[in-house]
Order: structure tokens, then C-alpha cells, then sequence
């Protein structure tokens, strides 16, 4: 999925229908996808959160509508493949190299998820807050402010993960 590859999603066959089921794809949804639409999927809708899926030479694209913490989309195909042909592009992410071109994924701190019913983002140093049907955003000024953010509104991370996180080297951090 997407560029460089180093991002599997994961699908499966149920009554001979393939659907999309990754949770880990950074782009949230809530249930299995089915992918045998003709040429577009219904709109799928959560929160303030719109999107559906597209297909287009092969891929199927992830079109966000409305109220996404990310701008863009993403795209994927559905073939299968060995982990020797990924696994390449998947050691990098373990090994830092400042000249590297990463993934964004592996560059910053994304999180996203629910809040007393809203939807709540994180990307490196700005929080991103559902209010009235649109994201607003604000920008955290250190990093113990970023630390003491995600620990409110996603607290499963342990203080030795979010430290780790938050010294990642490869972080361009956005700070005053």
C-alpha cells in the first residue's frame, strides 16, 4: 500500500467475497469492507468522518470526503504476496537512516481514535479535536505537552512507548 510498499493491508474471503479488514492502515474505518463494488463503494460514515473506496487502474483508492484527520488517500491493491517481496522495505522501518525516505507513518507520531464520542487525532505535535461536525486543530508547544496529550486521550500507551515515540529521531517536530 502506497509508497514506498513497506504497508500490507489485510483482506479476506468470506462466502467467496473479498472485504478489507486492516485496522492498521492509519486511515480509520469500523467494520469489514466488501470490495466487490463495480467502480465505487457506498460512502461510509462515522462521526464526522466520510470517505468511500474507488477503483482505478488496478487499485483501489481510499477517497477521504469529509472530516478526516488526513488530507489525502491512500491506495492499495489486492494481490497477494510474499513477505521476501516487502521484507526489504520493511527492515528500514527498524533501522534509522537519516537520508532514508520513509513512510510517514514511520516519521511521526499518528494516532487517532474517540473521545467521549468525538473524534481525536494526533499528528506529531498538533491535536486535532472534533468540535461542531469539524476538526480543529491545535498546536502543542513541547514535547511533555505532547506526552501529557496523548496519555488523556489514549491511555494505553505505557510512558516508556510514548517517550520512545517522542525521541524518535526521525520526527520533524513543529515546535515555536
Amino acid at each position: 500500500m502506497g509508497l514506498p510498499p513497506n504497508h500490507p493491508v489485510i483482506g479476506v474471503m468470506i462466502n467467496l467475497k473479498e472485504y478489507l479488514v486492516d485496522v492498521g492502515t492509519g486511515y480509520p474505518f469500523w467494520e469489514a469492507i466488501p470490495l466487490d463494488f463495480d467502480m465505487e463503494s457506498q460512502v461510509y460514515a462515522k462521526s464526522c468522518i466520510q470517505f468511500k473506496y474507488k477503483k482505478q487502474n488496478g487499485h483501489i483508492l481510499r477517497i477521504n470526503i469529509k472530516g478526516n484527520l488526513q488530507e489525502n488517500f491512500y491506495d492499495f491493491e489486492t494481490k497477494q504476496v510474499s513477505l521476501d517481496e516487502v521484507n526489504h522495505h520493511l527492515a528500514k522501518v527498524y533501522q534509522y537512516d537519516p537520508d532514508a525516505i520513509y513512510s510517514p507513518f514511520h516519521t511521526g507520531i499518528q494516532i487517532m481514535g474517540w473521545y467521549d464520542g468525538k473524534a481525536v487525532g494526533m499528528k506529531n505535535n498538533i491535536l486535532m479535536l472534533e468540535d461542531d461536525g469539524k476538526m480543529k486543530a491545535t498546536v502543542l508547544e513541547t514535547k511533555q505537552d505532547v506526552k501529557h496529550t496523548i496519555k488523556n486521550y489514549f491511555d494505553k500507551f505505557s510512558d516508556d512507548m510514548l517517550d520512545k515515540a517522542i525521541e524518535n529521531k526521525a520526527i520533524k517536530w513543529s515546535f515555536k
